[in-house]
């Protein structure tokens, strides 16, 4: 559907596609590559080096496949929205140069259990740290507050 609205011969058609694709970006939505190339007119390893940090760590969690180079800007971010999004899915993850900084990095340590070696004992244990100030991932919902659950939880 997004590929028509952006070959649509209506300018204002085309503008309103290019508006929603920036809106997304703005609340932190994810979009396909493809999607914020044709909205901001960039290819993808220029959009992972933009201004607008929300903008980086979209085109993070959206280009997979991106060059060892610009992971590695994207690990090394300022940002730690960038830095999270980065290590959220298991390819490319973080390459074994930037486990120990990861480790360190409250922004990405839990997620490293996806992108460093799983038998490394200090990655397990700060895998499963969600410390204070650590944000859950995009899209996933808070564990449910197992006291109120269950059969007993009516009585």
């Amino acid at each position: 559907m997004s590929r028509r609205i952006a070959e649509h011969p209506d300018p204002a058609v085309r503008d309103a596609h290019t508006d929603h694709v920036r809106d997304l970006v703005a609340n932190g939505t994810a979009s396909s590559l493809t999607d914020l190339v044709e909205a901001y007119g960039r290819p993808p390893a220029e959009l992972a080096a933009a201004s607008d940090p929300g903008l980086r760590a979209v085109v993070a969690v959206t280009w997979r496949d991106r060059p060892a180079a610009v992971q590695s800007a994207l690990l090394t971010d300022p940002d730690p929205r960038v830095r999270a999004a980065a290590t959220w899915a298991e390819h490319p993850g973080a390459p074994p140069e930037h486990h120990d900084r990861c480790l360190a990095d409250p922004a990405v340590r839990a997620d490293l259990r996806s992108t460093c070696p799983a038998d490394a004992r200090p990655v397990r244990t700060a895998a499963s740290d969600r410390g204070p100030g650590r944000t859950a991932r995009r899209g996933t919902q808070p564990a449910p507050d197992r006291r109120h659950s269950g059969p007993a939880a009516g009585q």
